[in-house]
């Protein structure tokens, strides 16, 4: 599969400052905090996901046990890989990859895999040793798409290859276990 066409983009709509979306009132101004708008030093651990390929960098999968945790409450920390759809493709890194220089959460954030640049959108991934793939889009910086949006970033994931893809709101929507 290749780079987002014209097309993806276009249902993606323009890529987003951080916080272009947050329905919470977020700013970039007053919410990027130190250390969350960089990311030489992360450079060479962000997969790009776009030949498919499971991220290699301290790469965790879901046991069935922890699979049922994210069917009910949506998140696992200590699995997630934090997902940014950029103006060329996904964009890949482990959760709990250590930030030394952001100052309130030593872990990265989602504008660590940007640098702080616009995207389209960002969330939460989880790889099941299953083989499923987990997915939401908890981002404050690139988060709350519309339904098309979603949608299409969904279709354009799953394109690449990252199948069966499952989306976690659907199963906290639906109660399933």
């Amino acid at each position: 599969m290749a780079a987002l066409n014209q097309k993806e983009k276009e249902i993606l709509g323009e890529p987003i400052e951080p916080f272009g979306r947050n329905n919470r009132g977020k700013t970039i101004e007053k919410d990027m905090m130190e250390g969350e708008g960089h990311n030489e030093e992360f450079l060479d651990l962000i997969h790009d996901g776009i030949e498919n390929k499971r991220p290699e960098n301290d790469y965790v999968e879901l046991s069935s046990e922890e699979v049922e945790i994210i069917k009910t409450s949506g998140r696992l920390q200590e699995k997630s890989f934090l997902w940014v759809l950029d103006e060329v493709s996904i964009k890949i890194l482990r959760e709990t990859t250590p930030n030394v220089l952001r100052t309130h959460n030593k872990i990265i954030c989602h504008t660590n895999i940007t640098g702080g640049k616009k995207a389209h959108l960002g969330g939460e991934m989880f790889f099941s040793q299953a083989g499923e793939v987990y997915i939401n889009f908890f981002s404050d910086r690139y988060g709350n798409p519309s339904d098309e949006q979603w949608k299409e970033a969904k279709r354009y994931i799953e394109n690449l290859g990252y199948s069966p893809l499952i989306d976690i709101l659907e199963l906290l929507a639906n109660g399933e276990d």
